[in-house]
């Protein structure tokens, strides 16, 4: 299942799944959704926390600067 995610949202899907004790092997498809330094910020503070995410797909987010 693909959802496309705001940037505004990704700490909550993240929150989301990783308290959901149901889930497991989560492919988590960030691409094409334009996520810049602070969405990216995001994921590197919450993804350790995140057992269950076992594949992440950021391709095709443009250039980022910092």
């Amino acid at each position: 299942m693909k959802f496309c995610v705001c940037v505004c949202n990704v700490r909550s899907v993240l929150l989301g799944i990783a308290s959901n004790e149901v889930l497991s092997d989560v492919e988590l498809n960030l691409s094409g959704n334009g996520l810049g330094c602070g969405s990216c910020q995001v994921l590197e503070a919450c993804l350790p926390t995140v057992a269950n995410v076992s594949t992440l797909d950021l391709s095709d987010n443009g250039q980022w600067s910092t």
